[in-house]
């Protein structure tokens, strides 16, 4: 098993044990079992507890996928069910990833791989001033780097064609 993801890895020095995470999607469930290990309670991101405020939230790949309103509606809801000033790592597409402007385009700065593993599935790119303009609206970025990310993202999503000049946003943001 792949160790976890910086940004989980990150999440997890930053927070005291049995702080409540949420997870947005499971992927392989390499961060999962790392949140688990370091005393978090975990829920997922599709069956949040109404009502429920949490700590913190990991998105190492859900937030790359969808359109821009799909994504928005995501941080929307996230910022929601977080307290104010918890935490949020992130990760988001980059307009320096070599993918960007391939497959069929669905919308400005939208494409779908129409070959490979993820065929057909919706990839949102971001330049640092629209991904900003986004975040403002309801978080307060503490950190914004673009990563590149070939030996870091999920391999089981992966298989048929690997990873090559894969740049994402890694982002650490504290809800307003």
């Amino acid at each position: 098993m792949r160790p976890p993801h910086p940004l989980c890895v990150a999440l997890i020095d930053r927070l005291e044990p049995r702080a409540s995470i949420i997870e947005c999607g499971i992927g392989s469930g390499r961060n999962r079992r790392a949140l688990h290990a370091a005393g978090f309670v975990v829920d997922d991101f599709s069956a949040l507890a109404p009502g429920r405020r949490y700590d913190g939230a990991l998105s190492t790949h859900h937030l790359l996928h969808g359109t821009q309103e799909s994504i928005a509606t995501d941080l929307e809801r996230l910022a929601d069910a977080l307290r104010i000033e918890g935490t949020l790592y992130a990760t988001f597409g980059s307009t320096g990833d070599e993918r960007f402007g391939r497959g069929r385009k669905l919308a400005p700065h939208v494409f779908a791989p129409t070959s490979g593993d993820e065929i057909g599935v919706p990839h949102t790119f971001w330049d640092e001033a629209d991904l900003r303009s986004l975040l403002d609206q309801r978080f307060r970025i503490e950190s914004l780097d673009e990563i590149i990310v070939d030996d870091i993202a999920g391999r089981w999503a992966h298989q048929e064609q690997p990873l090559h000049n894969a740049v994402h946003w890694f982002a650490i943001l504290l809800r307003q």
